[in-house]
């Protein structure tokens, strides 16, 4: 019949009526960017777009043609941009990774005896800067505080991760046990604290003939 004849204009289907456009495959949108239109009819053209702080990679625009077939590869990437300077490790810990684009977030941590003093992690900004700022790794205290030992001195009773503390004993007495204490990662001292021993006089005395000696 005429009917089963007509051929609809291209970018149309579905004859006699021939309303019908013809569409090409469905496009998504890439990640952190945007497309124009979700339209996929014949003879629309979609333009792709990228979030702030992020460049685009492959095709802009793209027409749908009459025989349903986009007019370009559908390659199109979002990639984040390069955050600067480089960060880095603090004194004494480490960071996740020196590092990153747009929306990549990077954590710091101390090493063992250390403590993290601010923000724990830094965020790749659109603007390419990095949000908030550097911690710093504080070295933790040991504990019990010292004191001195008894006839002795020692030169602090407090001390942080890598401290070294002496102690002395006074005229006449001498140390027994660690002259010298660390403070450790786990926070304790190396060793228990010392003693001050009273010295031995010499020579030893001789009872006199026809007397004693005593001991006061």
């Amino acid at each position: 019949t005429a009917a089963n004849c007509l051929t609809c204009a291209p970018g149309l289907v579905d004859p006699p009526s021939c309303a019908t456009p013809v569409t090409c495959p469905s496009l998504s949108p890439p990640a952190n960017g945007a497309l124009s239109t979700s339209v996929n009819t014949s003879g629309t053209t979609v333009s792709v777009s990228c979030s702030a702080g992020f460049t685009l990679s492959g095709s802009s625009t793209l027409e749908c043609g009459t025989n349903g077939v986009w007019s370009g590869p559908v390659d199109y990437v979002c990639t984040g941009l390069p955050c600067t300077p480089p960060l880095s490790p603090p004194s004494f810990g480490t960071v996740s990774a020196v590092n990153g684009t747009t929306g990549e977030v990077r954590s710091y941590a101390c090493n063992q005896g250390y403590s993290l003093v601010g923000d724990p992690t830094q965020a790749c900004q659109a603007d390419g800067s990095w949000g908030g700022s550097a911690p710093s790794c504080s070295a933790s205290s040991c504990t019990p505080t010292l004191t001195p030992p008894t006839n002795g001195a020692v030169s602090a009773t407090t001390g942080v991760t890598g401290d070294a503390v002496s102690y002395s004993c006074n005229a006449g007495f001498s140390i027994v046990g660690a002259a010298t204490v660390t403070c450790l990662t786990n926070s304790s001292w190396s060793a228990a604290a010392p003693l001050c021993a009273a010295n031995p006089c010499t020579p030893a005395l001789d009872r006199p003939v026809n007397g004693s000696v005593s001991q006061a």
